[in-house]
């Protein structure tokens, strides 16, 4: 043992000493130091080893719970993409027959709007038509009941309005008898108009007839347009009611899609992040129970042989404290006779001088291989002591080969995991601002969204009150135009009713002009103020008209406009869900991204975590290395100066020999 020939130099060197100096007693007090310090290291050594444990056990009872964690995210993860998944497909299937449902309604409405416009056009055009023949027959009849024998320009005035209605309205008077129809015929053909004494019963109840008709049909044609506005409107509310229903549910579904994506998105990611960091886990917890087993045996190596020094040591006091051997040893050392060196050599031969230098060193230096050299030199031949010294001198030579590699190692992957961490540092800096950055973008189109629904919602309050404005304008225009017609049908009575007494007077006047006037108290003269009644009934009549005129033109100008709303809205409608729809899907991918980035932060910080430790354990074996890489390579120089030394001093004596 290293020890014990350590002890047996220093006895020899004690022994050369001066016999004043009692040797033996220092070397008990260099033992007793020994295992002062054999005591201490194993201290030392048992607080690391302690230490070693529990970082063991800590790690190994993380890293197993870690991994049952995993494995447990692992399955319910797995599960829940599948279910996401069947979810997903189930929704793409609702969005598409929804949209198929939603274009099918919005088109029915469409033709529904067309059919209606053309209706009420059509009703429109029917109910003039009608008023203004039952006016006219209304006339007719007033005629006929006032004279007995209508004056001839009447009944032609008459047969004329009768050709042009039987003409115009010939489908509306197929009900009409073939004998009313021969009366009506022969009637408007009949020359003169001699014959109408006769006939004027008949010819008067047809008339009435077919007023009564038109009246009829009058009646029946609002009847049948109120109606059919009520219908339209029923199912333009009912349309408009599940439209606006679809595009809310596609909406939500579109929405629920693109979460459903984020959210698959971000369970793939965080299956595939689990599972990586299940595999680095197993491989940690695999290299961390071979290091702590490479522990364990080394601290039980290191304790069997630190026993066996102490047990070498506590054995050597018992040599040199027996009392049999102090006697010994105060005879030998402390009588009078000349000083003898144990090994019986003489401070002149080169053997022992060479012997005594490595022993010196080997003191100074610590070094139980060059004391054990030291040792062997005395008692064997220069042959094994040259062999001795070579390998001594290659071992400290490959020593040092190995810690040069390892200390070029260690400057390597520290300098290499500095420059890792920093960058990964930089790059969780710039994941954690890009995750930031999407947050906020996430946080705008939210804002947005909401924003566009809101405007959606008020352009739809603004359509259904623009519309039942239209049908209140469409009400009161009905009011106007049939009060106005019915205004000018009464003044026109009127006005026909004063010129039979002023204006055929006046023209009466006018053709007699040229005769000899014969003045006579008793003349007649009608009231002067007859012109200007029938000229203010007449600008009456033609305000009237001209007012039933301008509601026809703001009635059209008016529908106009109301279309041209409802286009603009429906178009700003659908600009703005189109615009929801991009920021949805927006909002989907920057959610998606953000959970990317999340994960990848994550990752990313699991380097850094992973790099640390690394660190650590690269300072654990490096740290002592580094420090005194110097020192211990200027020792071994002096070692390796001193075997040569040696072994020149040996060279001498053997060629001395």
């Amino acid at each position: 043992m290293r020890v014990l020939c350590a002890i047996a130099l220093l006895v020899v060197g004690a022994t050369a000493q001066s016999t004043r100096q009692r040797p033996v007693t220092k070397v008990i007090k260099l033992i007793e130091k020994m295992l002062s310090e054999l005591h201490a290291d194993a201290e030392k050594d048992q607080e690391i080893f302690d230490n070693m444990e529990c970082w063991c056990k800590t790690n190994r009872g993380e890293k197993q719970e870690a991994m049952a964690n995993a494995q447990s995210s692992i399955t319910q993860l797995s599960n829940d993409i599948n279910s996401h998944a069947a979810k997903k497909a189930q929704r793409m299937a609702n969005m598409k027959q929804t949209a198929k449902e939603l274009k099918a309604a919005e088109e029915a409405l469409a033709e529904a709007v067309g059919i209606r416009k053309k209706a009420a056009t059509a009703y429109y055009e029917e109910n003039k038509e009608l008023i203004k023949n039952v006016e006219v027959l209304k006339n007719v009849i007033v005629v006929l009941s006032k004279h007995h024998s209508p004056p001839k320009e009447a009944l032609l005035h008459i047969a004329t309005v009768m050709r042009h209605m039987m003409y115009q309205n010939a489908d509306r008077l197929n009900k009409m008898t073939d004998e009313h129809r021969s009366a009506v015929t022969a009637f408007v053909q009949a020359p003169g108009f001699e014959s109408y004494g006769s006939r004027s019963g008949a010819i008067f109840g047809i008339i009435n007839d077919m007023k009564d008709n038109f009246e009829a049909d009058l009646k029946d044609a609002k009847a049948k347009e109120d109606a059919a506005i009520e219908a339209f409107n029923e199912f333009r509310s009912t349309s408009e009611e599940f439209i606006q229903a679809s595009k809310d549910s596609y909406a939500t579904l579109k929405q629920q899609h693109a979460e459903a994506d984020t959210k698959l998105a971000n369970d793939k990611e965080e299956l595939d992040s689990t599972r990586q960091q299940l595999d680095a886990d197993t491989k940690f917890l695999t290299e961390l129970e071979l290091q702590c087993d490479q522990a364990d045996e080394e601290f039980s190596k290191r304790t069997a042989m630190r026993n066996e020094e102490i047990l070498g040591c506590n054995d050597a006091l018992k040599i040199l404290q027996d009392d049999d051997a102090r006697d010994l040893f105060n005879k030998s050392v402390n009588s009078d006779r000349p000083a003898v060196s144990l090994l019986q050599t003489s401070r002149t031969d080169r053997k022992m001088e060479a012997a005594m230098f490595l022993q010196k060193f080997a003191l100074k230096a610590g070094n139980s291989q060059i004391m054990a050299l030291a040792l062997t030199a005395r008692a064997v031949s220069f042959d094994k002591v040259f062999e001795a010294i070579d390998k001594l001198m290659g071992e400290l030579k490959k020593e040092e080969a190995e810690e040069v590699k390892q200390k070029s190692w260690c400057q390597s992957e520290l300098n290499v995991n500095e420059k890792d961490q920093q960058t990964n540092n930089r790059q969780a800096q710039e994941q954690q601002r890009k995750i930031e950055k999407l947050s906020a973008e996430i946080e705008t189109l939210t804002a947005e969204i909401a924003e566009q629904n809101k405007e959606i919602a008020e352009t739809e309050q603004e359509k259904l009150k623009a519309s039942e404005q239209r049908e209140n304008e469409n009400a009161e225009f009905q009011t106007v135009v049939t009060e106005q017609r019915q205004t000018q049908v009464i003044l026109q009575k009127v006005v026909d009713r004063l010129a039979q007494v002023y204006r055929k007077d006046a023209l009466m006047q006018k053709e007699n002009i040229g005769a000899p006037a014969t003045p006579t108290a008793g003349d007649y003269k009608q009231n002067a103020g007859a012109g200007g009644v029938l000229a203010m009934i007449e600008k009456i009549i033609q305000e009237c008209n001209d007012t039933e005129n301008q509601a026809m033109a703001d009635e059209q100008a008016s529908q106009a406009a109301y279309e041209e709303f409802i286009a603009n809205s429906n178009a700003a409608i659908e600009a703005a869900q189109n615009t929801v729809s991009q920021k949805t899907e927006r909002k989907g991918n920057a959610g998606e991204e953000k959970a990317n980035t999340t994960a990848d932060l994550a990752s990313t910080n699991d380097v850094l975590a992973q790099l640390a430790d690394y660190n650590t354990n690269l300072h654990a074996k490096c740290d002592f290395l580094m420090k005194n890489f110097d020192i211990r390579s200027a020792a071994r120089t002096d070692e390796l100066e001193a075997m040569a030394k040696a072994k020149a001093i040996l060279k001498g004596s053997a060629q001395s020999l």
